[in-house]
């Protein structure tokens, strides 16, 4: 009967839609098991793990590089003064510490072009190159990869202060850079902000992340070396929620003695007590910021 065909119509129908809702849940289940770059869950983690122990390793290298640096530069003004034995034997050995400086530093820089090379390769890997990156690493690596903690490294990250929940992301000489989540107020960040650090934000649209250069994290630096400032400044603009790409963007700089103190815009920076401004391109630093983000677990 065509009451019974009906019937008959609606329940194929009812088990066509089931059978669609099922494949599509499956089709979600494998997306949501899998990253941007087509990684699983599994080699997804192995990669942060391996990436972490890594920048670890390379940000120590980063630190090691600026202190011989200056010590390379102390070592300079060392003179002999004829003032007894017992100095000329002080002379003699600071001499020979002063001449083991270069190669200590050549061997640092050595190292420190070693692991780029490597975190480079691991930057867009595939699921099998992830693996064999993985054990290839491990060989010098092992503890380090079996105990790392990827999310107690992003807590303990060089730089990071107790309580940020921001991005903490290394410049090109290794100075720590903090990128506050979008607000118009900072407190946190204007308690940690000392007097070599430096504030930057896009001179337009007030409420995309603070960026605050910690320079006072390296007691070797004196002043923010240009080109971590440049480095901060792409980051205010790639965070400023405004430009992408090669888009040049005006973003202002000062120190932590004229950002706002107190009220609803703490730690804002005002374009009157600006101590100067730099064109920044976002592009430039949009691998380096997407690595970030992947790597501390905010995407």
């Amino acid at each position: 009967s065509s009451s019974a065909q009906l019937a008959l119509s609606r329940v194929a129908g009812a088990r066509a839609r089931a059978a669609m809702r099922v494949l599509l849940l499956a089709a979600a289940l494998r997306h949501a098991s899998r990253t941007a770059h087509g990684l699983s869950l599994a080699t997804q983690h192995r990669r942060r793990v391996l990436r972490g122990v890594l920048r670890q390793e390379l940000e120590g290298q980063h630190r090691a590089r600026v202190n011989l640096e200056a010590e390379l530069e102390r070592r300079r003004d060392v003179q002999d003064v004829d003032d007894g034995e017992a100095h000329k034997k002080e002379y003699a050995k600071a001499v020979k510490r002063a001449a083991a400086v270069p190669r200590r530093l050549v061997e640092v820089t050595r190292r420190g072009e070693q692991l780029e090379a490597l975190l480079e390769r691991s930057r867009g890997a595939t699921e099998d190159e992830v693996n064999n990156l993985y054990q290839e690493v491990a060989d010098e690596l092992a503890d380090k990869l079996e105990t790392f903690d990827v999310d107690a490294a992003a807590r303990d990250q060089f730089g990071r202060p107790a309580g940020f929940d921001g991005l903490v992301i290394a410049s090109p000489r290794g100075v720590p850079i903090l990128v506050a989540r979008r607000s118009f107020s900072d407190e946190l960040l204007r308690r940690v902000g000392r007097g070599t650090d430096l504030w930057f934000q896009c001179v337009e649209g007030r409420g995309g992340s603070r960026v605050l250069l910690r320079t006072s994290c390296v007691p070797s630096l004196s002043k923010s070396p240009r080109e971590c400032m440049e480095f901060a400044a792409d980051l205010a603009a790639y965070f400023g929620g405004g430009a992408r790409g090669d888009d040049a963007v005006e973003v202002m700089y000062t120190d932590s003695r004229r950002v706002a103190k107190r009220g609803s815009r703490v730690g804002q920076l005002k374009p009157k007590k600006r101590l100067g401004t730099v064109w920044a391109r976002p592009g430039r630093v949009a691998d380096a910021a997407r690595e970030a983000q992947e790597d501390q677990g905010f995407l």
